[in-house]
Order: structure tokens, then sequence, then C-alpha cells
């Protein structure tokens, strides 16, 4: 049976709270990289669902605070925040969810996209076995507060590793990568092909938020 993905009125602001700051989340992960043993078993949850095609894993992370109201939202190559609280009807109607994480139990959305169009909120649609099977092995392996999922980027031709994500002050900014690109980055997204293989790190990012 699918599902449809928890949206935008889902979201509260202890949420973005729970999240880990960039610069504890990066580090950690740094330290303790995830084994391509544990990434190939995620990822045959992801094809045996056939979802490797809309969602990677993500490394659950926040790159600054937010005030009470506000909501990331990404549109176009930039992310900001949005004061949603008290927003129209019709604005809130062109905004998606585009990334999750387990949180008390329950996937629940932390990241925006807009404008969202017809395909954003039909591709929110997942298998229930699927969130019920990622779920259960995060929390048997202890990863449920270091991943969740996000949607990939409608044109993967720009995004396998040759994107990186800036951050000043609280806007976000996805870069080209080039030969000036700052060399400490992190990744922090992880495509499947249909065999559950690692093939696509997603948005090199190198993150200047916290600290």
């Amino acid at each position: 049976m699918d599902i449809q993905l928890s949206g935008l009125d889902a979201y509260t602001d202890d949420i973005w709270e729970k999240l880990p700051e960039d610069r504890y989340a990066f580090k950690y992960h740094r330290e303790n990289p995830l084994p391509d043993n544990v990434f190939d078993e995620i990822g045959n949850i992801f094809a045996k669902n056939y979802v490797q095609d809309r969602f990677s894993l993500y490394l659950n992370h926040r790159h600054f605070d937010l005030e009470p109201g506000e909501s990331l939202v990404e549109s176009g190559a930039i992310a900001t925040p949005w004061p949603l609280r008290d927003a129209s009807d019709a604005l809130r109607a062109n905004i998606a969810a585009k990334t999750w994480a387990f949180l008390d139990d329950k996937l629940v959305p932390f990241e925006f996209s807009f404008p969202a169009t017809a395909e954003d909120f039909k591709s929110n649609h997942v298998p229930s076995q699927f969130i019920d099977e990622l779920g259960a092995f995060l929390h048997a392996h202890d990863l449920t507060s270091r991943f969740g999922l996000t949607l990939l980027p409608k044109d993967m031709s720009t995004e396998s590793g040759s994107l990186y994500e800036t951050t000043i002050g609280r806007v976000s900014v996805q870069l080209p990568k080039n030969d000036s690109s700052p060399e400490e980055i992190v990744d922090v997204g992880w495509k499947f092909d249909a065999l559950g293989r690692k093939i696509v790190r997603l948005c090199v990012r190198c993150c200047t938020g916290h600290g």
C-alpha cells in the first residue's frame, strides 16, 4: 500500500531544533563512516521497494538556526528561511517537502521546495513497507538520528558530485564544483541503483554555517 509522506502541515519548529548542527553531524560522520556493507543493505531496501529513482539516503543536519514560524525552503539553487506560519493557503499549496528525518519514531519533513508541481507531490507517495523497513533498519543499527530521506534532483546530470553547497549567514547556495572550490567537503546524500548499489554521491557540500 502506498502512503503520502508528510508535508508542510506536519512541520513544527521543534523538528528543526532536534536536527544536529552541521559541524557536529559532519565531524561524527567523518570519524564514523558508514561501512560499505551497511550501505549495501540500505540500498537493497531502496531497490526492493522501487524508490531508488526518486529518493536518496540523506545525512541529517542543519546549517543555521530558524526563528519560530520559519521553514527552510529551496527555490532554484538557493535555500533560505521563509516565514510560513501565517502564510496564505495559496502559497502553502505550492510548497512541497523534499527532505525527511526519523524523529520520535515518525518520518517528518524538515526541508521544502518552491514552486511545487503536481509531480512533486506525486513523488512523495511511497510504499508503506519501504518506510517501515528503512526505519526499522536504521533503528536496529542506531542510525535513526544520522540518516533520513531526500528527493532526488529532477536533473541528475548536474548532481553526480559536481555541485557543492556553501552557507553564509542564513543563506545556502549550490554552486558548480571547480578547481577553486573549497577542499574540505562532505557528502550528504547517496543514490542507489536498481540492484541496491551505491552509485552517486549527491551534492558534495562545503558548509560554513554554525561556528
